[in-house]
């Protein structure tokens, strides 16, 4: 299985989001841009919240091809955790979840840098 793991944040895109940085008081609208993945990976998009830190959390991710379609999704739920490790819960279920459903060439974007850094 090839896995590429990248900076959301950093990626080039082809769609856009709006997310904003800094604290609520101080929102700061950019653009985030989705680019496809070129064939034949496929190219999973993850995120993982928690209510509080330790807190309940959730996290979900979906799977999308080289022409930006979408195959499949997934998500999951715990009871008490902290940030970190759901982003890593995250990764670790869609990592799962793209092998269980055949795809061995994978990218994985996620906007955490910590869980990056922690997996490399």
């Amino acid at each position: 299985m090839q896995i590429y793991i990248v900076n959301q944040i950093t990626s080039q895109c082809q769609f856009i989001q709006t997310y904003f940085k800094g604290s609520s008081s101080t929102r700061d609208p950019h653009n985030i841009i989705w680019s496809a993945p070129i064939s034949p990976f496929v190219k999973l998009n993850i995120d993982g919240s928690s209510l509080g830190n330790p807190g309940s959390l959730g996290f979900g991710g979906i799977v999308r091809d080289s022409r930006g379609f979408w195959f499949s999704g997934f998500y999951g739920h715990f009871d008490h955790t902290t940030n970190i490790h759901v982003e890593l819960l995250a990764i670790l279920n869609g990592m799962r979840h793209a092998w269980n459903n055949g795809f061995r060439h994978i990218i994985i974007e996620t906007d955490s840098l910590v869980a990056i850094h922690l997996i490399e």
